[in-house]
């Protein structure tokens, strides 16, 4: 087969991902990996801790192949090899969510979700931007922040070619296209793009004002207002 040459194939069923195949001319033989008895110099002890990665990482890769999803969602073809696995994955054709934030009794699907809000509770924010020092209490926020220094823009209209750093803006914009206005006032009908513009306009009907005057406390329905009257009372 090999004409006169050896050589080793790793064995995938085998739980030391050392031992392997010697295929010869006269067909496959089980065994371990021989190991040279003399102390190998630098280059072939490199050489060696390379090999032996490579076939572990060939391991891995045939068990993950070959390993058995024997749990099978009662809702839908979803599968997986282990039962919690599965057990998580029902919860989004159920609606179940049995983890309660003990502060605003708020609930989630996922543990590692209630974990992530609490955050908003103690104040915790892990994530910091290595550039302004700015702190996120989630990943995903530092992630956004970081698109102010770098100028990405990945999320673009389709409509106009408009682009923008975050998803929430683009969805914002694309309301301008279609005539979208969810927010609406229950005084007078009027509807806005933005929750921000409403709570302005409700201003207009004795509603709380948006922006209060952090030296006086008076109050505002438009930024412009409330920066013409620091302007003239404290400048």
């Amino acid at each position: 087969m090999f004409q006169g040459q050896q050589a080793w194939m790793v064995n995938p069923h085998s739980r030391h991902f050392g031992a392997g195949i010697l295929a010869t001319k006269h067909g496959p033989v089980l065994g371990a990996i021989k190991v040279e008895e003399e102390a190998p110099g630098c280059e072939d002890f490199e050489d060696k801790r390379s090999s032996e990665n490579d076939s572990l990482t060939v391991w891995q890769q045939m068990r993950h192949l070959h390993q058995e999803k024997k749990y099978q969602c009662g809702f839908c073809p979803f599968s997986c090899s282990r039962s919690s696995g599965v057990k998580k994955h029902e919860r989004t054709h159920t609606g179940e969510k049995p983890f309660s934030c003990h502060v605003c009794q708020r609930v989630f699907t996922l543990k590692g979700n209630l974990q992530v809000h609490e955050r908003i509770h103690t104040g915790e924010k892990p994530f910091r931007c290595q550039t302004c020092e700015k702190a996120f209490s989630h990943r995903s926020g530092l992630q956004t922040h970081l698109r102010v220094h770098t100028g990405e823009r990945p999320f673009k209209c389709q409509t106009c070619q408009r682009a923008f750093a975050n998803s929430s803006d683009l969805k914002r914009h694309r309301r301008v296209h279609m005539g979208d206005k969810p927010y609406r006032c229950g005084l007078c009908g009027a509807a806005f793009i933005r929750r921000f513009q409403l709570r302005c306009h409700e201003g207009l009907h004795g509603g709380d004002p948006p922006f209060h005057c952090k030296q006086c406390g008076e109050k505002f329905v438009q930024q412009a207002y409330l920066n013409a009257h620091q302007k003239e009372h404290h400048p």
